[in-house]
């Protein structure tokens, strides 16, 4: 698989690779979880809730990390995360990964 080392949609496959795993050999289930926040008219009030996202997905990351996954890519420690909102998202994907039989 040809990618450019630069090209953002390249990401999935660039830390595939970094497991040295092929992506033209990987299977893919997705879990989508959303909207979460409501969408912002200007980039500062985005900022907040990209902010809330990016503490919320690193909180996931490493509650799949402790359940024994492997997560790839990274996940900047940023600050907290509503602990209401964590709890739904990660009882929300250990749902689905059950039903995958991942869990």
């Amino acid at each position: 698989m040809l990618t450019a080392t630069n090209a953002k949609g390249n990401s999935l496959a660039r830390q595939l690779k970094l497991f040295e795993l092929p992506p033209e050999r990987c299977a893919f289930e997705m879990v989508a979880v959303g909207p979460l926040f409501p969408e912002q008219n200007d980039m500062k009030r985005h900022r907040v809730f990209r902010d809330k996202a990016a503490a919320l997905e690193r909180a996931l990351a490493d509650h799949l990390r402790e359940a024994g996954h492997t997560v790839i890519g990274t996940h900047s420690p940023g600050g907290s995360c509503d602990e209401r909102l964590r709890k739904q998202v990660c009882r929300l994907v250990d749902e689905k990964l059950k039903s995958w039989g991942a869990l």
